[in-house]
């Protein structure tokens, strides 16, 4: 997996910009939409800047504020471009985009 930076549609900065996000991919997409794959930390940032993604353990869930649906996402090892690591899918059927 390679280092990327996405955004999440609709979360923005203090000001009109979308809000950037690190992450790692595989190049996969949902509906033409990125999947990204985040560390814990990185996970930590995406949470700090919502309401609806949370991580506890080795899960990170999401809550779909239309539905209350939860979903939940677990730690696995990845080979990436810094070693290997254990990663998140935070892809959640959310839009995730690299063009911004």
């Amino acid at each position: 997996m390679f280092k990327k930076t996405v955004c999440l549609e609709g979360l923005t900065d203090d000001g009109d910009k979308l809000r950037a996000f690190e992450c790692y991919t595989d190049g996969s997409v949902w509906n033409g939409w990125q999947i990204p794959y985040m560390t814990a930390r990185q996970l930590e940032i995406l949470a700090a800047a919502t309401n609806t993604i949370w991580r506890v353990g080795l899960l990170a869930y999401y809550r779909d504020c239309h539905t209350d649906e939860v979903q939940t996402s677990e730690a696995i090892l990845c080979d990436t471009v810094d070693g290997p690591l254990e990663l998140y899918d935070v892809g959640f059927g959310l839009i995730w985009d690299d063009n911004f």
